[in-house]
């Protein structure tokens, strides 16, 4: 008797366990890990070439969610996406180098993408139609929010000009989160680089190169010590190559010993028994009457770690560096939202053919949904609370730099 009961027992647990690794094979949630093959879907980009703006293309409504008729000006991204990019002002070769670029960011990763990007907007000036339709959108309101906060506060009146750039910082942060259509990045240079010269940077990226250029631009002047393990040292060593550094013993003395410590200069010379410095400028003037200072300083640091920065040749002497700086501020802001949404919508191809094959096989989704962010715009915190039909997938990213996407919405378990 006991026997049979132990065989019973024994048949129960085997049923239960297969009956379990039966169900987990049905997916209770629709993940990357499913047997179904998760390959990445790149957007497919179309090209043709224009000088100008084309007055119609291919873009999401911020309003209404729904596509515009699609023009035929510009090179478009993401065509068979919810949210095609229009890009104008560059021939199909520049283009097909952006699509390249764009596409290799799938296994470089978009941080890569971003900063390969960058050099050919600002190289190429080019521009994007979505985001300037955007821009004149929803520029007039965020304007608008901040002078109403001027005319609403009790500080600005007698504020002094330091506290109004701190002001108006918090009134520029609190405009920008007050639109209903919020992309991610940095809004506040698209909406404040009044008529952007995109040109003004050309001479200097095409005879010293984009990245050169950022690099002189970001420090433009002084002494530098990089030791050759420096991450930086490379870049200091092309500036030099190309004539806008010079290096070692080719550097004044006089700025050498200005850019080290009171500290230091006291060493260099403390075998003299030189008077007591309180300040550096009296340190320097004495240290610059000796003879020997030269090898004194070398004993201090390595003339090959030294660098210094050298104005722009006199041809460049027109050019408005802080106008450059402030180019190449918008062709970041550009970059970022071209490669956001570029990336939301082939993310949101990839998830789409995933979950319509998971769909197709486990007939477990009753529906669709958008997850948004908790930072997320109004438009898609609206758009998150609706739920879609079956055979109604939802189109995502619902705007420019958009970081919502879609999910299922099971059956019930029971």
């Amino acid at each position: 008797m006991l026997a049979v009961l132990i065989v019973i027992v024994l048949c129960l647990i085997v049923y239960f366990i297969f009956k379990s690794q039966k169900k987990s094979q049905q997916p209770n949630s629709i993940s990357p890990r499913s047997s179904i093959n998760n390959r990445m879907v790149i957007p497919e980009i179309k090209i043709s070439v224009t000088s100008s703006s084309p007055e119609s293309s291919a873009f999401t409504d911020p309003d209404t969610g729904q596509l515009s008729p699609s023009g035929d000006g510009g090179w478009t991204l993401n065509p068979k996406s919810s949210f095609p990019l229009t890009i104008y002002g560059v021939n199909e070769a520049i283009a097909q180098d952006i699509k390249q670029t764009l596409e290799n960011g799938y296994t470089q990763g978009p941080h890569w993408a971003i900063q390969n990007t960058i050099p050919l907007v600002a190289r190429y000036n080019i521009r994007c139609d979505q985001v300037d339709r955007y821009v004149r959108k929803f520029k007039p309101i965020y304007r608008k929010k901040i002078e109403e906060q001027i005319q609403a506060s009790s500080e600005w009146t007698s504020a002094s000009d330091l506290d109004k750039e701190d002001l108006l910082f918090e009134f520029k942060c609190n405009s920008i989160a007050s639109l209903d259509v919020r992309p991610y990045g940095d809004l506040s240079v698209l909406f404040e680089v009044e008529n952007v010269d995109l040109t003004i940077d050309d001479a200097l990226i095409k005879r010293y190169g984009f990245d050169v250029m950022r690099f002189y631009i970001v420090r433009r002047k002084g002494v530098y010590i990089i030791p050759a393990d420096h991450y930086d040292r490379g870049m200091f060593e092309r500036l030099s190559d190309v004539g806008l550094a010079i290096r070692g013993e080719k550097i004044p003395m006089q700025p050498t010993l200005e850019f080290l410590k009171l500290k230091e200069l006291s060493s260099i010379v403390a075998d003299l028994n030189p008077p007591k410095f309180s300040r550096k400028a009296k340190a320097i003037e004495y240290l610059m009457g000796v003879p020997d200072i030269a090898q004194r300083v070398s004993k201090v640091v390595g003339y090959r770690s030294l660098f210094q920065l050298l104005l722009l040749p006199v041809e460049f002497g027109h050019i408005n560096l802080e106008k450059v700086s402030l180019s190449w501020r918008y062709a970041e802001a550009l970059t970022g939202q071209i490669c956001m949404t570029f990336y939301s919508s082939g993310y949101a191809l990839q998830k789409k053919s995933h979950h319509l094959e998971l769909m197709r096989e486990y007939n477990s989704v009753r529906g669709w949904e958008i997850a948004s962010t908790e930072d997320s715009c109004p438009f898609c915190k609206r758009a998150s609370t609706k739920k879609h039909l079956k055979g109604q997938y939802p189109q995502v990213p619902l705007h420019l730099g958009c970081r919502c996407h879609a999910l299922p919405v099971l059956k019930s378990s029971s």
